[in-house]
């Protein structure tokens, strides 16, 4: 069944009082979530109730078995009952609500309906027969628990969302593993947001400011990254092309200091900013190189939901952004290295050199702390 893509508070102000019904969404959705509380609670419950039965019905009337549980199962079974009243009612008189979430609601409602059709007669029924009607009560919970979680999860994983930066990940499962009944539940509302980007969309208490998409989910990997607005993206885009330029004129910078500072200098006197920029601009297009050729390795072999960087360069950039500020001074580290140890490093080698950063970084720290060590024997003698 298709599923609505959006919620009340991304879409356009509602007729009549937009309050009262962002009011009863959230009302609905307290709702749901409580049933399903209650159902994963008897879901448990039955899952126990059958490992006892099958442990000890040779021994005992199934009905000594099942009295434990009786006082469980019936507060639980009120509460539910009460809960699918009340969300009926909600939607019964709200049309709008009941395009969002009537289905799913319906759903619920008939799923418990045959729970209670086919719950076990415990006194006077025969042990295979309450044993069927134990299994299939189960698969009836199990369904309850999945349908309320499929609304419910996509509102709580945007409040997890916002509270952790921009490119941080959330691993969906470890997040949500208590709210479903399988992994398999999970995998399923996992790839439904990642096939809805909408069911993410956030819109905040201001209204001058306009709703926006607050994560992307990478299903391939069961994780959920949260993403700024548009103007956050373009910034990230900004901050990177910034720290490349300030890695460039802080290279220059040191390069002037260390040849007016070391007499014995191994550069030939300061070169010139062009060439400096040229080769750094050269060492930085290696990097460049090593990420699209990864780009597109991973575009070849990856799964149909994967999140992909040659699909949204710049949203890509956006969740990268830490990292690619990480690989910048890496690469700002390694180019001063390379132009003090190698001063007449040409070009090539130094494409080569930005290509390779990533497997190069621990051999530029080893060749740093070697000249350091020679430096500081030499001021020692």
């Amino acid at each position: 069944m298709e599923k609505p893509d959006q919620n009340p508070t991304v879409k356009n102000s509602p007729p009549g009082n937009p309050e009262t019904e962002k009011e009863k969404y959230i009302y609905l959705l307290g709702l749901l979530q409580n049933t399903r509380v209650e159902a994963q609670n008897l879901w448990s419950l039955f899952g126990e109730l059958e490992k006892d039965v099958l442990a000890y019905e040779s021994t005992r009337p199934v009905a000594e078995i099942v009295a434990p549980y009786q006082a469980i199962y019936d507060n639980n079974k009120t509460v539910i009952d009460n809960h699918i009243s009340s969300m009926t009612s909600v939607i019964a008189i709200d049309g709008r609500l009941n395009q969002w979430m009537g289905d799913d609601i319906k759903i619920i409602e008939n799923k418990w309906e045959r729970f209670n059709r086919f719950y076990p007669d415990f006194k006077n029924g025969k042990n295979d027969a309450i044993l069927i009607g134990i299994r299939k009560c189960s698969g009836f919970l199990s369904d309850i628990v999945y349908q309320c979680s499929f609304k419910s999860i996509p509102e709580r994983l945007k409040q997890h969302l916002l509270t952790v930066s921009n490119g941080q990940a959330l691993d969906f499962y470890e997040t949500f593993e208590d709210e479903v009944s399988s992994k398999d539940q999970a995998t399923k509302i996992l790839q439904y947001i990642a096939n809805h980007p909408k069911a993410l969309y956030y819109k905040s208490d201001k209204p001058d400011k306009p709703a926006y998409q607050l994560g992307i989910a990478d299903s391939a990997k069961g994780l959920v990254y949260r993403i700024g607005s548009n103007s956050e993206k373009m910034r990230s885009l900004g901050k990177i092309i910034l720290w490349c330029i300030a890695a460039l004129v802080g290279s220059y910078i040191v390069l002037i200091l260390y040849s007016r500072s070391v007499s014995s200098s191994t550069l030939s006197g300061v070169l010139p900013l062009g060439q400096i920029a040229i080769l750094f601009v050269v060492m930085l297009g290696g990097a460049a190189a090593h990420i699209a050729i990864d780009m597109l390795k991973e575009s070849r072999t990856a799964k149909p939901e994967q999140l992909l960087a040659i699909n949204d360069l710049v949203l890509w950039i956006h969740i990268k952004e830490a990292v690619m500020k990480s690989g910048i001074l890496i690469l700002f580290l390694g180019f001063l290295i390379l132009m003090v140890t190698v001063p007449s490093i040409n070009a090539e080698t130094m494409f080569v050199a930005g290509y390779s950063v990533d497997s190069l970084g621990d051999l530029f720290i080893a060749r740093f702390e070697s000249v350091m060590d020679t430096k500081g024997k030499a001021l020692k003698s």
